[in-house]
């Protein structure tokens, strides 16, 4: 390796900070969440009702029922408030707690 594609190759591995995207970056923080079963209109063929769906459906969510879509857009609110500043690049799942019982 020459010395110029040995300095190249280091530059490529340092972080350009002087980018005008790093100001951007800084400011934003990419998060995603996994809902679980969650009370929409869409019942994904599962049954007619809710009424007639939710109890076979919530037997295996710890906290005994589906997610309402309230709760999804609350923790979306929430994450793209200043209050999550300190929150950064994470994966939330709102399930009720249902992954966690998954072996």
């Amino acid at each position: 390796m020459t010395a110029r594609s040995a300095s190249t190759a280091e530059a490529a591995r340092r972080p350009d900070t002087s980018a005008p995207w790093m100001e951007l970056v800084s400011r934003w923080s990419p998060h995603t969440y996994s809902p679980g079963a969650t009370r929409t209109r869409r019942r994904n063929g599962w049954g007619e009702t809710w009424a007639e769906v939710e109890p076979h459906v919530a037997a295996d969510i710890p906290i005994g029922r589906i997610v309402r879509r309230e709760e999804v857009a609350d923790l979306v609110a929430f994450l793209a408030s200043p209050r999550a500043d300190a929150i950064h690049g994470q994966n939330i799942r709102i399930d009720g707690g249902a992954l966690g019982v998954l072996t």
